[in-house]
């Protein structure tokens, strides 16, 4: 094997990792944080309804959605309108929400 052989193989090795890497990397997951706003808020059904933007992981355009809550704690303080950051996953055919971040102002 010529060494201009070799360059050309381990050239082409590098540039394959970093291209699988860099695909990797700008594929969204369910550790994203999502900007969203609350609509409403169901307690009794264990619901929120959030306005937000594309989630591609759960090929959701923006717009509005309804989400089952893991904690009833997240929501404490909440209402209506308040700008939040949050993570959601499906999870038995039914969206949920798995986390919560309120955005103050």
């Amino acid at each position: 094997m010529g060494l201009v052989h070799r360059r050309r193989v381990i050239f082409f090795g590098v540039w394959t990792c970093y291209a699988a890497g860099a695909t990797l990397a700008s594929q969204p997951s369910a550790s994203d944080l999502i900007a969203g706003q609350i609509v409403s808020i169901d307690h009794e059904a264990g619901k929120i309804t959030l306005q937000h933007a594309p989630i591609p992981y759960l090929h959701l355009s923006a717009g509005t959605s309804t989400f089952r809550y893991v904690e009833a704690k997240w929501l404490i303080g909440r209402r209506p309108g308040d700008r939040v950051r949050f993570q959601a996953d499906r999870i038995d055919m039914s969206l949920r929400m798995t986390a919560l971040f309120y955005i103050p102002g």
